[in-house]
């Protein structure tokens, strides 16, 4: 295993999912846990958003998924603008094309 990579504590998934039971897993989590609290440092996170932010151009990226998508990603640059207004520019940035940067 790399020397960052995190094990894995879930079980590896089966050919098959039950997705009745998967939604009303979900349900449940929903109903006991309406939020969830994450602990991610900041460099972490600004390199989530921007993952998001590539799928978030994805030209078949579902309307539900992109708005779900989207509004996390607004809903974590606007509690960042709080506190260093730059680096909520910088992830402003990387919802404008015209910002892209060959890598």
């Amino acid at each position: 295993m790399a020397e960052n990579a995190v094990e894995r504590t879930t079980e590896k998934p089966s050919a098959s999912v039950d997705f009745a039971e998967y939604a009303e897993a979900l349900r449940q989590l929903t109903a006991e846990n309406p939020t969830m609290t994450l602990h991610v440092p900041p460099p972490k996170l600004v390199a989530i958003i921007a993952a998001l932010q590539l799928a978030l151009r994805h030209p078949n990226l579902p309307a539900a998924t992109y708005k779900v998508c989207d509004d996390f990603c607004r809903s974590i640059q606007a509690s960042i603008e709080e506190y260093h207004p730059l680096v909520a520019k910088v992830i402003e940035m990387g919802f404008d094309p015209q910002f892209d940067e060959e890598l």
